[in-house]
């Protein structure tokens, strides 16, 4: 942007353990993308494990450390070095992110490719030990979801399918220094964001991606008007302030400040085993009363009856080993937000349309994946309760990955507008009574919200 308007920037690496300066772009000699050629009073060498070495003008030493040897400098940076000698600076080794499948992704790279792509203010990318990355991105312009996406589909086709994201959050508010997100000179602190990602995530409108386009095709950009495969992103943008209601929820900052009790969590899967026991009869209720114009939504809905039979009594074993008594509670009553939680969603099925079952769909299985693996994480770190009390957070943040983006194709293959109002209206009203669950789950210290009034 700086040679844009005139200004002779010129990118270089250095590190004050080599006195600065190690390698530069200058006039004449430079290449986009490289922080240049090595400096003459130095040499340079990047190893089989892409690790920058350095030798000719170090350091003796740290403050306190035996001298250290004439020899190749580590700089703990990781680069390439091409056939002229031109250096490429990838990252840091230490923030190397290692996925689930082993293929190792420096985060700086991708988090330069994205302010690249989106033009973003500020990005952050995660994913340690998950199958891909994702990434916290601020952008604080007015674009839409539509065009932020359009625009994350290009960057994805680009990228080696082991680095393509497959979740990316919005934020319209930076990071800071003051919260511990950033250093003073603008770097990520990676820890703290890592600690405080569950809520970082609420915060943000989350997009999440389609990951099988193959790099180097053309992707058709969507115009203003275009139907196709846009009533997702329509879902998401008119119910993102209903959703406000359960991301807001003050249980998510008391999991972040240690401020969570068995308690709060067997009463949190009390309320989910009297929801979920009812997913599969709702869903059932819901093949059984649509139109024949929706036979490919009844088919979808068979493959979701096949995944989510059966997972009610997951989290009676969770109660269990959490010392609960799971035949109580099988027969006992739920709060009054999932009773009538649960009640409206076989009246509107029933009495109205019903696709609005899928409003309960986009809520939570939504926010499975963006809460419950870390939270999960965090509440079993806190409460030293064993996995056996974690299969059903645990399993949904992995499971409903694959369900949101089936459960994305789907949507932007319903057309019909009386269909999308009915799902988009019952998606705000499971966001407020679902809320109201969280919002009323027994907290330490502070006790239990006051309660909303229902719905």
């Amino acid at each position: 942007r700086g040679r844009s308007i005139g200004l002779p920037l010129y990118e270089g690496y250095g590190l004050s353990e080599c006195g600065s300066v190690v390698a530069l772009n200058v006039p004449g000699a430079e290449r986009e993308g490289s922080v240049g050629l090595p400096l003459g009073h130095v040499q340079v060498k990047v190893d089989n494990e892409h690790r920058i070495l350095v030798r000719g003008n170090t350091h003796l030493g740290y403050l306190g450390d035996e001298p250290q040897a004439d020899d190749w400098l580590d700089t703990g940076d990781l680069g390439d070095q091409d056939t002229e000698g031109f250096l490429t600076v990838n990252g840091r080794a230490k923030n190397l992110l290692i996925t689930s499948f082993g293929r190792n992704i420096s985060p700086e790279w991708l988090e330069s490719e994205l302010v690249q792509a989106l033009g973003a203010a500020q990005a952050v990318v995660f994913g340690d030990g998950e199958p891909q990355p994702g990434a916290l991105v601020v952008i604080t312009d007015n674009r839409s979801p539509d065009d932020i996406r359009a625009a994350l589909t290009l960057l994805n086709a680009g990228l080696p399918d082991y680095a393509r994201l497959q979740a990316v959050y919005l934020r319209r508010q930076r990071l800071t220094q003051a919260e511990g997100h950033i250093t003073a000179n603008g770097r990520p602190v990676r820890h703290q964001i890592q600690a405080d990602l569950p809520r970082l995530m609420a915060e943000s409108f989350p997009l999440f991606m389609n990951l099988s386009v193959p790099a180097g095709t053309s992707i058709r950009q969507p115009t203003p008007g275009d139907s196709n495969m846009a009533f997702f992103d329509r879902l998401q943008s008119e119910t993102e302030q209903a959703r406000a209601h359960v991301t807001g929820a003050p249980v998510i900052q008391a999991i972040r400040e240690g401020r969570f009790d068995l308690e709060g969590y067997t009463w949190f899967l009390i309320q989910a085993y009297h929801h979920v026991k009812h997913t599969v009869p709702l869903m059932m209720a819901c093949g059984g009363r649509l139109p024949e114009r929706l036979e490919f939504v009844r088919k979808a809905l068979v493959e979701y009856i096949e995944e989510e039979y059966g997972h009610h009594e997951w989290i009676l074993n969770d109660l269990e080993a959490c010392g609960e008594d799971k035949e109580a509670i099988r027969h006992g009553q739920p709060d009054t937000s999932i009773e009538l939680m649960v009640a409206y969603l076989y009246d509107r099925i029933q009495r109205g349309n019903p696709a609005a079952f899928f409003g309960m769909v986009q809520v939570l299985e939504g926010t499975s994946i963006e809460l419950a693996t870390p939270l999960g994480e965090a509440i079993q770190k806190q409460l030293g309760l064993p996995n056996q009390a974690f299969s059903y957070l645990y399993s949904h943040g992995a499971l409903d990955q694959d369900h949101f983006e089936f459960f994305r194709n789907l949507m932007n293959d319903i057309t019909d507008p009386e269909d999308q109002q009915a799902i988009i209206e019952a998606a705000r009203m499971v966001y407020r009574l679902y809320g109201d669950m969280l919002h009323s789950i027994p907290l330490r210290a502070h006790g239990k919200e006051q309660r909303h009034e229902a719905a």
